[in-house]
């Protein structure tokens, strides 16, 4: 932030207004400090964000496997829909092991998403307790009979 602040002509305090959207700054200045942080090649570090914020901005989304086009046009949906939304999706796929989605679960759920996607509603326990405990907002889509989490988005 030091060299931005440098090239751009103004204060690290600004620099950090301009990066984070915060705050009053004028058109002018708020594009010396962009293109000086493109200049200079400067990239956020979204886990320090995510630290103060207690959360990522990222949507974890898992599949079953993508050997079937359904899934990759839900992956495809939930990536268009994201777009301009400052989340961004991050998928793991299970190949339809239980086993494989509880870790890759456990795993997404430790980066701390706003929001998890899930497929179907059958789910052994210590998955479901995992996604419960950890407070994320929770989608299942392709199924609604059964018993979901919260919200299950699907067709009968």
């Amino acid at each position: 932030m030091d060299d931005i602040a440098a090239a751009a002509g103004v204060s690290q305090m600004t620099v950090s207004r301009v990066m984070r959207g915060t705050g009053q700054t004028s058109d002018e200045v708020r594009k010396r400090v962009e293109m000086a942080a493109r200049s200079l090649g400067y990239v956020p570090n979204r886990l320090a964000t995510a630290l103060r914020d207690e959360t990522a901005p990222l949507i974890a989304v898992v599949l079953p496997t993508l050997g079937n086009r359904v899934f990759s046009e839900v992956l495809n949906g939930v990536s268009s829909t994201l777009t301009n939304s400052g989340l961004q999706p991050v998928f793991g796929v299970t190949e339809y092991s239980t086993e494989r989605e509880e870790e890759l679960v456990r795993d997404l759920l430790s980066w701390r998403p706003r929001g998890i996607v899930l497929p179907g509603l059958e789910h052994s326990d210590a998955m479901r307790a995992a996604v419960r405990a950890s407070g994320v907002r929770v989608a299942e889509v392709m199924d609604i009979d059964g018993d979901p989490i919260s919200v299950a988005i699907g067709l009968s």
